[in-house]
């Protein structure tokens, strides 16, 4: 099995505002998408409750190869709860848009030997041993760089995310 790096909890973006639904969604997946990353969505449910409230949920696996031993991965989980309302833009238009609370939470880690190339295997189990010596001793900066540029992208998201939610927002 590959070995996963993890940079600290999850980080947690909390706002409540009157947004679209959609332009978030794309804007989310344009930004990830732009800097290279594959987005797996693993699901997506919208529900609408008895008190009329509509629940938006999906959760995201994106990943970005570094070299062939290593991807870059952003798991990207997002909750909104919010009722429609009728909003009127900036040229007079009537538009539908949603009012609520919007919680998005990003774990960011590095995902090493993600084809399992280097695992114990019967035939020769020395190379899990290799691999750790390899990433221990003799490639510290290598991984001191993997981990900035992963830090960098996400720490952009977030700086990203809470900009396009205090600009894109009809309140």
């Amino acid at each position: 099995m590959g070995m996963k790096d993890f940079f600290g909890p999850a980080k947690t973006i909390t706002s409540t505002l009157v947004y679209d639904q959609k332009e978030i969604y794309n804007f989310l997946k344009t930004w990830l998408t732009e800097r290279g990353y594959l987005v797996e969505e693993k699901d997506y449910t919208e529900k609408i409750q008895a008190n009329g409230l509509r629940v938006y949920a999906f959760n995201w696996m994106c990943e970005k190869r570094i070299d062939d031993f290593t991807k870059c991965k952003l798991a990207l989980y997002y909750q909104a709860e919010a009722e429609n309302v009728q909003i009127e833009t900036h040229d007079g238009k009537k538009k539908t848009a949603q009012n609520g609370n919007v919680i998005i939470k990003i774990s960011s880690f590095l995902d090493i030997d993600p084809e399992e190339e280097w695992n114990i295997n019967k035939t020769n189990a020395t190379k899990v041993f290799f691999r750790e010596l390899w990433i221990k001793l003799l490639a510290k900066g290598v991984w001191a760089k993997k981990q900035a540029l992963l830090n960098k992208d996400t720490k952009l998201l977030i700086e990203d995310i809470n900009t396009y939610l205090k600009l894109y927002r009809y309140d």
